[in-house]
């Protein structure tokens, strides 16, 4: 699967990711199913506030995969009509001619 189309991980999975690399370092031998079970008795164990650290990380990660996939487009806010921000989309193009061209007519609309 190519890497823009693949799911953000969830805080958790951050969590395990971190904390299982240390594990499986210190601990080369332990197999992979005690390991998965030690990481997950350590997440339910965590205080609120490392749990809310992962799910900034979480967060963070989503955002920039969204970025990613707009892949060089500029969100440009034109009005608010209707109790709905409109938004007209620029896309830009590898052969540079004109703004014009670079134009794509696609409105996105958010609720506000």
């Amino acid at each position: 699967m190519p890497k823009s189309n693949r799911k953000t991980p969830n805080s958790f999975l951050i969590y395990r990711k971190e904390k299982q690399s240390w594990l499986r370092k210190n601990y080369p031998r332990m197999p992979q199913r005690a390991l998965s079970g030690i990481v997950a008795k350590m997440w339910k164990s965590e205080l609120p506030i490392t749990r809310g650290k992962y799910e900034s990380m979480a967060l963070r990660l989503s955002i920039e995969n969204v970025n990613r996939s707009i892949n060089n487009r500029h969100v440009v806010p034109t009005d608010y009509v209707n109790g709905a921000t409109h938004f007209f989309v620029l896309e830009n193009v590898a052969k540079k001619t004109s703004i014009e061209d670079e134009f794509v007519n696609s409105i996105f609309d958010f609720d506000a």
